[in-house]
């Protein structure tokens, strides 16, 4: 059952299975529980599943599961996260070698969600 107790435990456990180097493992449970919360913890599994997507090379995989997560709508209500996300999502293109979406993905994340860390992060990666 989603409680918040299972989710914050699935998220350990995630976080346990990435740092044991079993990234494929932790990126099925970041995505299975972004895809089903839509509160802190689904917002939290978001930022990680995209974060170890790009990690291992996957750059087209962070765009494809931010994109069916909608996270700007779906968490709305966690801006560092959405706005963490979105700055993974402007790497990513950035390494797929698209500056011109990564520097509009750069000022989404500048303009929307100006007092998060992710902002100050990439105004100085744009």
């Amino acid at each position: 059952p989603n409680t918040p107790l299972a989710d914050r435990a699935g998220l350990g456990l995630a976080r346990t299975l990435e740092a044991q180097g079993r990234a494929d493992d932790a990126i099925d449970f970041y995505r299975d529980l972004a895809a089903s919360n839509d509160d802190a913890a689904g917002a939290e599994a978001a930022v990680r599943l995209a974060e170890a997507l790009f990690a291992r090379g996957d750059a087209q995989g962070v765009l494809a599961a931010l994109d069916r997560l909608d996270i700007e709508t779906r968490f709305a209500g966690y801006p560092d996260d959405v706005a963490a996300a979105l700055l993974v999502r402007a790497r990513a293109f950035r390494r797929l070698g698209e500056p011109g979406r990564a520097d509009e993905a750069y000022q989404r994340v500048i303009a929307a969600y100006p007092d998060t860390p992710a902002a100050a992060t990439a105004q100085r990666e744009r």
